[in-house]
């Protein structure tokens, strides 16, 4: 009973380990660690009397920004099959997908998603807590 528990444990831990790896994909453009499936971009103003849709392939709206018109963050969708690239590929592969997106003329610009990490804790118990820009 026991050797079957601890079975279960560390097949579930290399389930876990193997799934969150995936999901956080990074690569480094000019010296900055940026996600290798997220853009954000820029939608261009609906002229005058016109409505804006957006219909880009190989693309998904992840999120919409309330606090900036037309921004939005798009995301790859995720295709079948294991794919196993080097950093440099994927690095090469977000370039390539943003010059597509950018030739669509939908956008104003369309950059990489850049992780940023911060240099010091707020102690600002409005900014931790998250009612600080709400």
């Amino acid at each position: 009973m026991f050797k079957t528990s601890v079975k279960a444990c560390i097949i579930f831990a290399c389930f876990w380990i193997s799934a969150t790896s995936q999901a956080a994909d990074f690569v480094e453009i000019n010296g900055i660690k940026a996600s290798a499936d997220t853009v954000l971009a820029k939608l261009k103003p609906a002229q005058d009397g016109k409505v804006r849709a957006l219909s880009v392939p190989n693309a998904e709206v992840a999120h919409r920004s309330s606090l900036v018109s037309g921004l939005v963050e798009l995301k790859k969708p995720v295709t079948g099959g294991i794919q196993a690239q080097s950093v440099e590929q994927k690095a090469e592969n977000l370039k390539k997908w943003i010059a597509d997106l950018q030739a669509t003329g939908q956008f104003e610009y369309v950059e990489p998603d850049f992780i940023r990490q911060p240099y010091l804790n707020p102690n600002d118990a409005r900014f931790v807590d998250g009612t600080l820009c709400a």
